[in-house]
Formats: C-alpha cells, sequence, structure tokens
C-alpha cells in the first residue's frame, strides 16, 4: 500500500473520530437546573415540614425536564430580613443548581371566636358584678397613650427580588488596606438570574479605607429584572 493510501485512510479516521467527539459534545448536557418560585411565598412557622417549605418552589433542566420532585431543602437560617431557606437540586448529568428565598414567620394565631352563649354568659357576669369605684389616676388620655404600644412596621418582602447574604456582621482593617469585598459574602441567588450574572450585578457602598472610624458597608444586588434585594449591612471598623 503506498504512502498516497495509508495517509488518505489517517485523514479519513481522523475526520470520523473527530464528529465522533463533536456528537458526543452535542449530546451531552451542559446546563445546570433551575429553581424557581411561585408568586405565593409560605408564611413560616416553627417545626414545618420540607414538604410545606416546598410548597411555591418548582425545577427545570433543559435535558431531564421537570425536577420538581427532586429538588430538597439544603439549609434554613435566620436572617434581619426574615428566615432563609436554601433549596437544592440534581440532575442526572449531575450539575447541582442551588436557590434561595426570604420566608417571614407567620405570627401568633387570632384568639377562638366565641358562641353566642359563652357572650351571653359573659355578658350575665359582667352585670352582675357590682363596679368597683375607680381611682384617681391623674389625666387618662396621657396614660392610655402611654399605656398603647405604637405598631412595628414591618418590611414588605419583594417574592421577585434577588438575595444576599454576608457570612459575618463586622470586619477592622488597618487604615489604607486594600478592602477586598468579596471575603464577605456568604452567597447570593435570584429566581431567574444564575449565578454568574448575579456576581456582576453586586453592588457595595460606604467601604473607604483611608478614613479611620467605623462605616456602615452596604451590599446589595440589582436583578436583569430591576428588582433590588435587601441590604446586607457589614460594620467596618477602620483602624
Amino acid at each position: 500500500m503506498s504512502g498516497r493510501k495509508i495517509g488518505i485512510l489517517l485523514g479519513i479516521g481522523c475526520v470520523v473520530l473527530l464528529s465522533a467527539n463533536v456528537l458526543i459534545y452535542m449530546v451531552k448536557d451542559h446546563s445546570e437546573p433551575v429553581i424557581t418560585f411561585g408568586s405565593e411565598v409560605p408564611a413560616y412557622t416553627e417545626g414545618m415540614t420540607d414538604e410545606e417549605l416546598l410548597a411555591n418552589v418548582k425545577a427545570q433542566d433543559k435535558q431531564d425536564g421537570n425536577l420538581t420532585a427532586a429538588v430538597a431543602v439544603q439549609k434554613v437560617s435566620k436572617r434581619a430580613s426574615g428566615i432563609q431557606v436554601t433549596y437544592l437540586v440534581k440532575d442526572s448529568s449531575n450539575h447541582v443548581a442551588t436557590a434561595m428565598q426570604v420566608l417571614q414567620e407567620k405570627k401568633g394565631s387570632e384568639p377562638e371566636k366565641k358562641t353566642d352563649t359563652e357572650n351571653k354568659t359573659d355578658t350575665e357576669n359582667t352585670e352582675n358584678t357590682p363596679e368597683e369605684p375607680a381611682e384617681s389616676t391623674g389625666d387618662a388620655a396621657t396614660q392610655e397613650a402611654e399605656a398603647t404600644p405604637e405598631p412595628t412596621p414591618t418590611e414588605e418582602v419583594n417574592p421577585e427580588a434577588p438575595v444576599i447574604t454576608l457570612n459575618t456582621d463586622a470586619a477592622t482593617l488597618k487604615t489604607g488596606e486594600t478592602f477586598s469585598y468579596a471575603k464577605y459574602i456568604d452567597s447570593f441567588s435570584d429566581n431567574k438570574d444564575s449565578q454568574s450574572s448575579l456576581e456582576r450585578s453586586i453592588r457595595v457602598e460606604g467601604a473607604d479605607t483611608n478614613t479611620p472610624g467605623v462605616q456602615e458597608v452596604r451590599y446589595y444586588i440589582i436583578d436583569n429584572d430591576g428588582n433590588k434585594s435587601a441590604d446586607a449591612i457589614l460594620t467596618l471598623t477602620i483602624e
């Protein structure tokens, strides 16, 4: 067999091998699953089961399809903005995706309503109870104002907003030392945007290592839909 024929056969073999590699690459799954959250965010109560925590959670994969049944609760932690729940799912190609959402704690249940019979009994008891003379306690209006606590405003949480958390609440640096903001970040997630997209959207404000003193450094993220996360605060002391 001449050298030319051998060269042709080797060339054909290389083309076949290259085509096989390209085909394998195209068939192989290269994307991770995506976890999304429904608009109805459940309220958090102590002792909630995983099934209850997963009530509004779905997962979809490009190759495996619906992976909602495979989603698991990875971690539940208390944050300033509420109860942060971290979810995890893995597809058949061992690609792992995580996402977080913040639940608000459910307030205490309302007192049970009394029946008409109980109300009637209470009324009769009240009528039969002699009134005690009221003690002189000064200005009644002032005392009523002092006794009535002001309602505590609650921050409304946007379920579509991204979430960012820090691994510490405080840090100390020397004057002029470089502030590496990324070392203080614990995690960040969004119901739509990828981790790489979110990483480019992290905003940090308030750090000045050239000025001694105590500073409040704000971390937050604005996703591609314009939703802004709640601020994560780092107390930075410059010595």
